[in-house]
């Protein structure tokens, strides 16, 4: 073990201590700079053990209190005096120091050295230790930060790799069910995260679930549920019910603090086929625009929480030749970012009557002119969904 010692006005007597203890002890392996009164008031290493010999010449040359108020900057302060100094000065001003420092932590009489040494010995060998043992600890710790920093880093690119190959597969994507069109574009973004959707059909029902959280664990975590839900080829209101329930166990052991309402959000809309009728479950900030004729605003900010499900739940009954689009919270602030001519909701109204793939790729385009980065901010995700003017509704 070696660490360094800082003596403040050392005397002769504690100077022959400290050798003693140091050629005594080769374990302890102490090493010790003495100071002046102006080096003492300009030490800025703050974890720094300090040995302060009180004289009272030296407090007679010295202002009592900016060495009381000094000696708190430092994690721990050992007094020490001679008998044949201690008046009531010294004394007065030695019990304020043990009272209003906690950092005060030994206090020895030098005289009395030969009967302690033992003592002060143990003392400063366990000071020296814990030191020690802390400067080994901080230094592991910034290796495994620095470690965990580089596979972040490296983390990071593969996954904008995945997220650049997701979008140039799925630029714009286009799928049929019975009497439904969809049509969906993701583009990646350059923060930690990510957002990501996938459907389920099961007779005549189909899920669309899309997700937007903050850390890449949690979007890992969602789509490791939803694969599992997806195997199962069910997703009954008691199995959305327990994925939600799910969810929220898992960012609740993923947090280390509360997230923002915005930075995590969950969309789960079943559309039945058959009788031409959307239910779902909203959670965060994504948003559903309905049209034409109408606009149907859902945007509930809710956290995701089975005990809000309630809440989040919203249905809606369609007709032949209604659109619904679905806007994740990245292309919203993407769009607040780069394009605030007009709102994102008003763009959409505006343009809903143009072809599902165009009015999608329009959308994207606004936010791009304005950047030339080939990432947004934030991923991005939007949903188009169609119902053919043929389309046939059970009664």
């Amino acid at each position: 073990m070696n660490t360094n010692l800082a003596v403040i006005e050392a005397s002769t007597k504690l100077n022959r201590l400290l050798k003693y203890i140091s050629d005594d002890t080769p374990l302890l392996n102490i090493s010790w700079s003495s100071l002046s009164f102006s080096d003492f008031l300009n030490i800025k290493f703050f974890d720094q053990v300090i040995l302060l010999n009180i004289t009272p010449d030296w407090l007679f040359q010295n202002d009592q209190i900016v060495v009381k108020n000094k000696l708190k900057d430092f994690s721990q302060c050992i007094l020490f005096y001679s008998r044949t100094d201690l008046n009531t000065v010294v004394q007065d001003f030695i019990n304020i120091l043990i009272r209003e420092n906690n950092n005060v932590t030994g206090c020895f009489e030098l005289e009395s050295s030969t009967k302690n040494y033992f003592l002060i010995r143990n003392y400063l060998f366990q000071i020296v230790k814990t030191k020690n043992e802390q400067n080994q600890m901080k230094a592991q710790l910034l290796r495994m930060n620095n470690q965990i920093g580089e596979v972040t880093h490296f983390l990071n690119k593969e996954l904008l790799k995945i997220k650049k190959i997701h979008e140039k597969v799925y630029p714009s994507k286009l799928t049929s069910f019975r009497g439904f069109k969809i049509t969906s574009k993701f583009e990646a973004g350059i923060s930690s995260g990510g957002e990501f959707f996938d459907t389920i059909k099961s007779q005549n029902k189909l899920l669309i679930m899309m997700s937007s959280c903050d850390s890449y664990l949690k979007s890992t975590a969602i789509l490791s549920l939803f694969v599992t839900l997806k195997e199962n080829k069910k997703f009954d209101p008691n199995l959305l019910a327990n994925f939600v329930k799910e969810i929220e166990s898992q960012f609740y052991q993923l947090s280390t603090s509360s997230s923002s309402v915005k930075n995590n959000a969950l969309f789960l809309m079943t559309i039945d086929l058959a009788k031409l009728k959307v239910s779902g479950y909203n959670f965060g900030e994504y948003t559903l625009l309905r049209g034409p004729g109408d606009t149907h605003v859902i945007g509930r900010r809710l956290p995701i929480s089975y005990s809000l499900m309630d809440k989040a739940y919203f249905e809606i009954d369609l007709t032949r030749g209604n659109r619904l689009m679905i806007i994740s919270p990245g292309l919203k602030s993407n769009w607040q970012r780069f394009n605030m001519e007009i709102p994102i909701d008003i763009f959409i109204n505006d343009h809903l009557d143009i072809p599902g793939s165009e009015l999608i790729n329009e959308l994207f385009y606004q936010i791009k002119k304005n950047i030339g980065d080939d990432f947004l901010e934030r991923d991005s995700s939007a949903l188009l969904v169609e119902v053919e003017k043929n389309a046939i509704a059970e009664v």
